[in-house]
């Protein structure tokens, strides 16, 4: 399985808010690191980041549209890859969101090891983060 087709599946099960199906992607020791601007502690371990995000962020969705995610471009190079997809849905508070994301994966040994994304981590404090 190349390290793109290992992200993908990850990123699905992340999508959907599969929690165990997003970690069976990932290595035990995997990483997740967090923009420092946002109120975690970073690195995290993969499990605690992924149910910090669904916990605080995926909540505030609405539950009959939910988190839309197209994916634009995706890249590798041996176990580095870059992907690049853009989030939208509405709210639960009517609100729309959307925003863009870069994320660089570490995989290797078919297991996601490290996760780092790149965003605008001001409007998602914003509009997830600090929203009723």
């Amino acid at each position: 399985m190349t390290a793109e087709e290992v992200t993908l599946g990850f990123f699905r099960c992340l999508w959907d808010g599969d929690l165990e199906g997003a970690l069976s992607w990932c290595s035990p020791d995997a990483q997740f690191e967090f923009a420092p601007s946002l109120p975690y502690p970073s690195p995290a371990p993969m499990r605690q980041a992924l149910q910090s995000i669904m916990q605080d962020m995926y909540t505030k969705f609405d539950t009959e549209m939910g988190l839309q995610v197209t994916v634009e471009h995706l890249m590798s190079k041996g176990d580095d890859v870059a992907i690049e997809y853009l989030a939208t849905g509405r709210l639960r508070d009517g609100r729309e969101y959307r925003n863009r994301y870069l994320t660089y994966v570490l995989v290797q040994e078919e297991k996601v090891r490290l996760l780092r994304p790149y965003t605008d981590t001001a409007y998602v404090s914003s509009t997830l983060l600090h929203s009723a």
